[in-house]
């Protein structure tokens, strides 16, 4: 049990490592209110495309990348 504890745990370094190099990460914690605002938006996206998908009228604005 200890050994597969261990290398769980080596999992987990190696898995915040890498988190740690990500974009997101890195943006969140430099700009925490720019990425929460960029968070709000995907998500605002997300769930207008799923009311325009399943209701007659569509008021979602289309966004260009």
């Amino acid at each position: 049990m200890n050994t597969n504890l261990k290398k769980v745990q080596d999992a987990n370094k190696e898995i915040a490592k890498l988190l740690a190099n990500t974009d997101i990460i890195k943006n969140s914690l430099a700009n925490p209110k720019a990425s929460e605002e960029k968070i709000n938006e995907e998500v605002d996206l997300f769930f207008g495309a799923i009311d325009c998908a399943t209701n007659i009228e569509c008021v979602q604005s289309v966004q260009n990348p």
